[in-house]
């Protein structure tokens, strides 16, 4: 694929191009994604990256433990950022660790969780186990929070929004089965939500084929919206 093909697609994946993008003639706001893995990048390229505030998804390497830290400080400023995968360079084999490993973060205004899953083990209170359960500590986030920004990257239950934080004004949710959608209980005090699926259908579409299911209208702060296809690559 040629370097104007990337483009188009709105991908970048040269550590170099990050740090020069005025250089490349592209508007950092036309770039959704970020697959750089070939070199690692420092805690002074986050300035650059925020540049890129319609970022979608971020695949990169590192090899500064502060990198994440700093960078999940500034999350914020990506609007509808929904995958992030940092990997950080070690001494041995793998060589590479996936250093964004824990299943829900709540930080600097946003509250990330990859996985949101009821609990149906019966814990013991007075060994407390809850606190060293997956499921019983997102869901604990997910009622708790105060970020006002929500990011659920793999959606299946629509009710387990019933115990959403009022706190949360923005609603970003990655939809693993659409024919299963059902957003009939949508919170009210929700000021927007953007569902992102894997159909190759256009928002209107997608829209069309789900709006009995869904009490309330979405939004996507893009580019063309109607005639881009919103949908799910694969991790890789």
């Amino acid at each position: 694929m040629s370097y104007r093909d990337k483009k188009q697609l709105g991908v970048i994946t040269e550590l170099c191009h990050l740090r020069n993008i005025k250089f490349t003639g592209i508007d950092p706001l036309d770039i959704i994604k970020f697959d750089i893995r070939k070199k690692p990048a420092h805690c002074y390229d986050i300035e650059d990256m925020a540049k890129f505030k319609n970022l979608e998804k971020i695949y990169m390497l590192t090899d500064e433990q502060d990198f994440v830290l700093d960078l999940i400080e500034n999350i914020h400023l990506f609007q509808n950022l929904y995958r992030l995968s940092v990997k950080i360079k070690i001494d041995e084999p793998p060589y590479f660790i996936e250093i964004v490993d824990s299943n829900c973060h709540d930080i600097s205004n946003v509250l990330l969780i990859k996985k949101l899953e009821s609990c149906y083990l019966n814990h013991k209170e007075e060994k407390d186990e809850s606190i060293n359960c997956v499921n019983c500590f997102s869901m604990n986030s997910l009622k708790n929070t105060v970020s006002a920004n929500c990011v659920i990257q793999n959606f299946t239950n629509d009710y387990l929004l019933n115990s959403m934080s009022t706190e949360i004004k923005k609603l970003i949710i990655v939809v693993v089965d659409s024919t299963k959608l059902e957003l009939t209980n949508l919170p009210y005090f929700l000021q927007k939500i953007t569902i992102v699926y894997k159909k190759m259908q256009t928002r209107d579409e997608f829209y069309a084929e789900h709006k009995s299911k869904i009490i309330q209208d979405y939004d996507v702060s893009r580019l063309e919206l109607s005639k881009r296809h919103l949908n799910i690559d694969d991790d890789f």
